[in-house]
């Protein structure tokens, strides 16, 4: 399995100071890794859920400490993983609804993204691909099957079954045949969406100061206005000083907050063709 994201390193970081640790010395200073019990977890899990705190935020701070279980098992610290097969129940959990975005809101999104950024906007809408894994292209992952169809090939993903081959449409074939013919980095090795100086993206930043001001931009994710405020120069970059206001009031308003990889859905790629006409792609050969 690939190593953690450093956004999920992070988070576990802070969950184990801020929550696990604090808790389980002022509950149980004296209880060894041994004698842990399930009950002693879903204790930890209702004193959480007893906070008034989402049932997103409970299992967020729940997973680390249920990995650090996991993994003093494997390694023989403890004769038992007391925290296998524990589900984590929140009273009063209602069944999430799945987030997508209409077929105007993806086409909005898409305007909203400067342009260096759309054909990565365009390919994620396409296929589903989260950022990381697009970030993490290479310019020989572009290629034919068997068969002589062009596919993408995943081989960075944070679990091994995100490692995958992709059909392409005509229309992305063609948006990255182009983007590759214009590209100041286009050697097989080098990042399909690399920096000015031909470097990887890191994810976190791209998502931080590209995609969530463009998403304010394009009206449908709940980006803070805070957050929009304090990155002035990215948000008027994309929307102007006035849109940018009456984005920020907009998003506090508004509803459910979206992931980007879950946005761009595959279902969505419909709309995205209705709004930039299909051309004939020129042939992808071989490199």
């Amino acid at each position: 399995m690939p190593p953690a994201t450093r956004p999920t390193r992070e988070s576990y970081r802070d969950a184990i100071e801020r929550v696990i640790i604090p808790y389980f010395k002022r509950t149980a200073p004296t209880l060894k890794l041994d004698d842990v019990a399930p009950t002693d977890l879903r204790q930890f899990i209702a004193e959480l859920a007893s906070q008034g705190l989402a049932p997103a935020t409970v299992r967020r701070y729940f997973s680390p400490l249920r990995a650090m279980l996991a993994t003093a098992y494997e390694d023989g610290l403890t004769s038992r993983n007391p925290a296998a097969g524990l589900r984590v129940i929140v009273q009063g959990e209602r069944e999430s609804k799945p987030k997508r975005m209409t077929p105007e809101r993806t086409r909005a999104l898409l305007a909203a993204m400067p342009a260096e950024h759309a054909d990565m906007t365009y390919l994620m809408a396409a296929t589903g691909l989260r950022i990381g894994e697009t970030l993490a292209l290479i310019w020989s992952d572009l290629d034919l099957d068997d068969d002589g169809r062009p596919v993408l090939t995943v081989r960075t993903s944070k679990t091994a079954a995100g490692e995958r081959t992709i059909p392409l449409s005509p229309e992305t074939v063609r948006r990255l045949t182009k983007r590759r013919s214009e590209a100041a980095h286009s050697a097989d090795d080098a990042p399909m969406f690399a920096s000015s100086v031909g470097t990887v993206i890191d994810a976190h930043n791209w998502r931080r100061s590209i995609f969530r001001p463009a998403a304010a931009c394009s009206r449908f994710a709940r980006t803070s206005a805070r957050r929009v405020s304090r990155r002035r120069s990215s948000s008027t970059k994309l929307c102007g000083p006035r849109d940018r206001r009456a984005t920020s009031a907009r998003d506090s308003r508004a509803g459910t907050a979206y992931a980007p990889h879950v946005a761009l859905s595959v279902a969505l790629w419909r709309a995205t063709r209705r709004a930039t006409p299909l051309t004939k792609p020129e042939p992808l050969q071989r490199m």
